[in-house]
C-alpha cells in the first residue's frame, strides 16, 4: 500500500499541468510571426533566433516536465524523506532556472520592440 500524499507529492503535482500548458501557448505563438506587417530586411535573422531560443528552451521545458514526473514516481513509493530529499531539490532548482530563462526571453523577444 503507498504512503498517503505529503507536501512534496502536492508540490509535485503542482506544476505539471503548467509545462504542457506553456509549450501549447508556445506552439500556437510560434505560428504567427511574419504574418503581419512589413518584412524588414533582418527578419530572417530575428526569426532564426526567435526559434532557436524558444525552441531549445521548450526542450528543456520538456527535460523539467520528465524530471518532475520521475519524482513524482519516487514521491509516491516513499523514496524521500525529511532526511533524505536531495534529487527533489535539485528538481526544483532546475526546474525554477528554466523559469528564470524565460522571464528574461520573454522580453528580449517580445518586449524589445
Amino acid at each position: 500500500m503507498a504512503p498517503p500524499p505529503t507536501g512534496a507529492d502536492r508540490s509535485l503535482i503542482e506544476p505539471a499541468p503548467r509545462g504542457p500548458a506553456g509549450l501549447a501557448a508556445g506552439a500556437v505563438e510560434e505560428r504567427k510571426p511574419g504574418h503581419e506587417g512589413s518584412r524588414p530586411s533582418n527578419v530572417q535573422i530575428f526569426f532564426g533566433i526567435y526559434f532557436l531560443m524558444t525552441g531549445l528552451h521548450g526542450l528543456h521545458v520538456i527535460g523539467g516536465m520528465t524530471v518532475i514526473g520521475w519524482l513524482l514516481v519516487r514521491s509516491v513509493k516513499g523514496h524521500f524523506t525529511s532526511e533524505y530529499f536531495t534529487p527533489v531539490d535539485l528538481g526544483g532548482l532546475y526546474w525554477h532556472l528554466v523559469d528564470l530563462i524565460w522571464i528574461y526571453l520573454f522580453p528580449l523577444l517580445y518586449l524589445i520592440g
